[in-house]
C-alpha cells in the first residue's frame, strides 16, 4: 500500500469542458421538451454542501453523483478541510480514513493548526475516473490548487492529481491509500 504525505490541501477540478461538435451540415437535434428537461434534472441529485462550512465542488458531478465512493470521498475531503480550518477534528474525518492515511493527516494537522493555516471554503475538483468494484473503489481526482491548497500567495494555478484507493468496511467507505504528486491536464475552472 502506498501512502504518501498529502499536501493537506483538501485532498488534491476543471469546470466540465463542453465539447461542441464541428459543423457537419447535419441538422440540429430538437431541443428537449420541458418534460425531458425535468426528467434529466430529477436523475442527477444536487451536489450537497459540506456539513462543516467547507464544500468540495465536483465540477463533473453529473457524471459521478450516483457513485457512492465518490460521494463518500467528497464528504471525507470536506471533513478534512473543515478540520484544518476549525483547528480540530470534525465529524466524518476519522471514520473516513484507514489507520495509516488518517495518521498522515493527523501529523500534518500538528503542523497546520499551530500556524493557523487555512484552506479555501470552496474547492474545485474534477473526477478523472471512478472505478467501483463491490466494496473497493479506485478514484483519480484532480484538485484545483488555488481552491484546495493552503491559502498562500505562492499557490500555483495547477490541477493536483490524487490517486485514491477506497474500501467499504462495515458499510462505511474509507480512504485506505492515496498517492499525490503528479498534475492533471486542463484549464482553470469556470
Amino acid at each position: 500500500m502506498l501512502v504518501r504525505r498529502p499536501r493537506v490541501a483538501t485532498g488534491c477540478a476543471v469546470a466540465a469542458l463542453l465539447l461542441a461538435g464541428a459543423c457537419s451540415g447535419e441538422s440540429e437535434p430538437e431541443p428537449e421538451t420541458s418534460a425531458e428537461a425535468e426528467q434529466t434534472s430529477q436523475e442527477v441529485s444536487p451536489q450537497p454542501a459540506g456539513a462543516h462550512g467547507v464544500t468540495t465542488s465536483i465540477v463533473n458531478w453529473e457524471d459521478h453523483h450516483d457513485n457512492e465512493a465518490v460521494v463518500a470521498w467528497k464528504a471525507v475531503n470536506e471533513a478534512t478541510s473543515a478540520s484544518i480550518n476549525n483547528g480540530e477534528l470534525v465529524d466524518g474525518f476519522s471514520e473516513g480514513y484507514g489507520k495509516e492515511v488518517r495518521q498522515v493527516y493527523l501529523d500534518a494537522f500538528d503542523i497546520a493548526w499551530p500556524e493557523d493555516m487555512k484552506v479555501p471554503t470552496e474547492g474545485d475538483v474534477r473526477i478523472e475516473s471512478a472505478e467501483l468494484d463491490g466494496d473497493e473503489a479506485d478514484l483519480v481526482v484532480c484538485q484545483w490548487a488555488p481552491t484546495t491548497d493552503y491559502v498562500s500567495e505562492d499557490v500555483k494555478e495547477i490541477w493536483r492529481k490524487q490517486v485514491v484507493e477506497m474500501k467499504k468496511v462495515s458499510g462505511t467507505w474509507k480512504i485506505v491509500s492515496l498517492d499525490e504528486g503528479e498534475q492533471c491536464e486542463g484549464e482553470a475552472p469556470q
